[in-house]
């Protein structure tokens, strides 16, 4: 499935060394009014870098959905020029959507 549930995803912290995404808005897709625990972030287990580990991985996953977006919006512009839409640096951010959607680039 190449959808996702839309966002804004929130992190929110759980303990010292866990964080959960949640998505308020919930995914009307598939019929959820809200998501509490859309995922689950894990620090390590060192106690001095645990903590920050899982803060940092859980603010990173929760921009996921506007990170997508505005690539996609940046590729879109960026193709219309012809000096630029076929750089190496375009097909980088092309493939990065492909992975991230599951759809060839």
């Amino acid at each position: 499935m190449s959808a996702h549930t839309p966002g804004p995803w929130v992190p929110f912290f759980v303990d010292w060394n866990e964080w959960k995404i949640n998505a308020p808005n919930g995914d009307p897709t598939i019929g959820h009014s809200s998501w509490q625990g859309l995922a689950v972030v894990y620090g390590c287990d060192e106690v001095r870098t645990g903590p920050q580990v899982a803060e940092a991985n859980a603010r990173l996953i929760s921009a996921a959905p506007d990170l997508l977006a505005h690539l996609q919006f940046a590729v879109k512009l960026l193709s219309g020029l012809p000096a630029i839409g076929g750089t190496a640096q375009v097909e980088a951010m092309r493939a990065a959507i492909a992975k991230t959607t599951g759809k060839a680039a």
